[in-house]
């Protein structure tokens, strides 16, 4: 749940030379001299102290400078990933776990639960997030409320436990799981836009019908026609809006060739565009694509799956890359290695999951990005280390060659950035083959001066989004200008897709949860 603050405290989050001068001696320019006391120095990029994730062997980069103190590591707003450094003795103006501290030989106020902050109780459960870790807007302080003397009251500590925000979250968010269906008179049916198997108690998602798969257990989904419509015969289809078979589709519907209706001249779903015109109330998650060599007529390959993201900026995403790691204490874990092979970067890498990190493969991109008459776009969703914050980005079109060609890229212009400091990064690329250590377009980088990406013969560059998220020596990390990137994700859709409101162009990033939405 995000609960509005009543008041906000900014500071300037920058680290200062001043603040770290005994680092900057020994390093050239720019550079941040990890242990002093060392004989030889061990620099990284300056830009690189307080981004939330150590650098330094000994983590000097993420330890406050000289006459600071670090705050608000226990907070539960949006920014701040790590904390931040405030003056010493400057706590109760700039930090907000600190804020509200003086209250507390104040009488009718009540201690936070983790952060040093006392409140007047009238500040309960009003809607704001006045403790700085959302305590005073816990629902189970209805009751003790109720049960307190408030007027004597100085500073009390009401919470006895903890709270657990995952679980609160998942209690207001708790829904009915609309994918089972339900008993009513002693009747099984399904919920709306769920297909029923017939001799089983089981219901499935639409698009799953005659996908070639056997969902039911019945296999119902698939011999509906031979076992319970034969007199139809070759007219016989299944019409998604209405979830039922029927023996002709009716005009100006045509029958596919998968057997479902869809409109003259139309085939059946080819990306995640697709799906959602075809099925607009599917919900978003893994779909298998029908991979088609588009310069050969009527030729099939194997299908694959893509995972589809249905809810931003009306949906019909197909994400082809996905990258996000964790940040414990500052220090980087689990991540997937994206340093891979010419093969592995054709045919695709890492798990096919809303929670895994994975390359979708680049014999798929060039598939689904091949379709003729289909343009397609491409968005960029990138979240910060530092302060948490969501960027999007979104280029006219997106497209790739095949494998003769190396993949190469034709990438139109940069046309919208949620951030004017993340500017276009990506234009350089456009026009490059595909390169990666074992295959190189430029045979004059060393294998590890470069990470896999489009590139020209002329360049040679570790800043590409399939780099390592761990900083080396002058390179920064995984970053998008001046942002140090630990999520990301590319999405492609065409250029076709009816929006509900293409010119509702402003984007209302604060509505947007990690669980929900952004990974």
């Amino acid at each position: 749940m995000n609960i509005p603050r009543r008041l906000s405290y900014e500071i300037n989050l920058i680290p200062t030379f001043e603040a770290y001068s005994d680092h900057m001696k020994r390093c050239t320019f720019g550079m941040f001299d990890c242990d002093p006391k060392l004989e030889t120095p061990i620099c990284i990029p300056f830009s690189n102290v307080r981004d939330c994730i150590k650098d330094c062997p000994n983590g000097e980069d993420e330890l406050c400078g000289k006459k600071q103190t670090s705050c608000d590591t226990s907070i539960n707003w949006d920014i701040y990933e790590c904390g931040k450094c405030v003056e010493k003795d400057k706590e109760e103006v700039y930090c907000i776990d600190s804020i509200y501290k003086r209250l507390c030989n104040e009488s009718s106020t009540i201690h936070c639960m983790t952060t040093n902050n006392c409140i007047p109780y009238q500040w309960l459960m009003d809607g704001y997030d006045d403790c700085g870790d959302s305590s005073d807007e816990d629902d189970r302080l209805k009751e003790v409320i109720l049960k307190l003397d408030l007027n004597t009251t100085v500073g009390s500590h009401i919470f006895k436990k903890k709270l657990n925000p995952k679980k609160l979250k998942e209690k207001e968010e708790e829904k009915i799981d609309i994918y089972k269906g339900f008993y009513q008179n002693g009747i099984f049916s399904c919920n709306e836009n769920l297909f029923k198997c017939v001799n089983v108690t089981e219901c499935i998602d639409i698009f799953k019908v005659l996908d070639g798969n056997k969902d039911c257990s019945d296999g119902s989904d698939e011999n509906y026609c031979e076992k319970f419509l034969p007199g139809c015969k070759e007219n016989c289809a299944f019409r998604s809006d209405h979830v039922k078979f029927v023996c002709q589709c009716q005009k100006p519907l045509q029958r596919m060739f998968n057997g479902v209706c869809g409109a003259n001249g139309s085939i059946p779903p080819i990306d995640c565009a697709d799906y959602r015109v075809f099925y607009q109330n599917t919900p978003p998650g893994i779909y298998k694509m029908s991979a088609r060599n588009w310069m050969a007529s009527q030729q099939h390959e194997n299908n694959f799956d893509v995972l589809c993201n249905f809810a931003f900026m009306g949906g019909g995403w197909t994400v082809i890359m996905q990258r996000h790691f964790n940040i414990n204490n500052s220090e980087i874990s689990d991540f997937l290695d994206f340093n891979r092979t010419w093969n592995q970067y054709a045919l695709g890498f890492g798990e096919i999951d809303n929670d895994s990190e994975f390359w979708l493969g680049n014999d798929k991109i060039y598939l689904l990005t091949n379709r003729p008459g289909c343009q397609q776009e491409l968005g960029i969703l990138l979240e910060t280390t530092v302060t948490k914050e969501k960027i999007f980005l979104k280029y006219d079109s997106f497209q790739i060659k095949d494998e003769f060609n190396c993949y190469e890229l034709k990438l139109g212009p940069l046309i919208y950035t949620s951030n004017f400091f993340a500017y276009d990064i990506l234009a350089p690329s456009n026009g490059g083959k595909f390169s990666t250590y074992d295959r190189r377009i430029n045979k004059f980088c060393p294998p590890n001066s470069m990470n896999p990406w489009w590139s020209h013969i002329t360049s040679c560059s570790l800043d590409y989004l399939t780099g390592s998220p761990k900083s080396n020596k002058m390179y920064k990390g995984l970053t998008w200008g001046p942002f140090r990137i630990k999520k990301i994700k590319m999405m492609i859709r065409s250029k076709r897709y009816p929006l509900h409101s293409p010119t509702a162009v402003p984007l209302q990033f604060n509505s947007i949860y990690e669980d929900n939405f952004f990974f």
